[in-house]
């Protein structure tokens, strides 16, 4: 079973990527894929999952406590790789944590395909299971970007724009070179920008 690939991001595609490792090309399944580079080097930890009709996919993760996290979710009924990988895109691990922790379900039914029910569900069966990743998170180096977007999204959400003029925000953000380090009162600036544009 693959647990860790090395290589080279040959493809940037929709939700995923070609990863080059030592000429032979794993298409593996990540959040955020827009804020990598072509031909960049990456290390990613892998969640490895098979199905009876697709048969097997690989999800990427920049450590081994995001792939932890995302495969406790998956150990919630009525979650799959699909639904627990757009949790990763719109929330950084430490806001998930935070959020499961602290029951906030509107933060968790923010996610697309996730409504009141089933944050009420996915709180109930494994709150008690992530509380050890509360520390955790903290220190295993999640991307100051994913942090960013996660606080973006939450920001337009709560300023009454759609789930998809968030999701088309976050997007052309994270595209931005050197989006980590812009202010985040500039993020939201360019946001804004960008948002007002598409709807006029």
């Amino acid at each position: 079973m693959i647990a860790l690939l090395d290589g080279s991001v040959r493809e940037i595609l929709s939700g995923a990527i070609i990863l080059d490792v030592c000429g032979v090309g794993y298409y593996v399944y990540m959040p955020h894929v827009a804020t990598l580079q072509k031909n960049s080097k990456i290390c990613v930890y892998i969640s490895y999952r098979f199905h009876a009709e697709n048969g097997p996919s690989l999800y990427g993760f920049h450590s081994s406590v995001e792939r932890d996290l995302f495969n406790l979710v998956l150990t919630c009924s009525g979650f799959g790789p699909k639904i627990a990988l757009a949790m990763f895109e719109h929330l950084s691990a430490s806001v998930l944590v935070d959020a499961i922790v602290s029951q906030n379900i509107k933060t968790l039914s923010s996610v697309s395909g996730v409504g009141a029910k089933k944050a009420e569900l996915l709180v109930h069966t494994i709150r008690d299971k992530i509380m050890p990743f509360s520390a955790l998170v903290n220190q295993c180096g999640e991307s100051s970007i994913g942090n960013t977007l996660s606080e973006l999204s939450l920001t337009l959400q709560a300023l009454g724009y759609s789930r998809q003029e968030v999701a088309r925000a976050c997007h052309a953000i994270g595209e931005l070179q050197g989006a980590s380090e812009i202010p985040f009162d500039q993020i939201i600036k360019k946001a804004l920008l960008l948002l007002s544009a598409t709807r006029g």
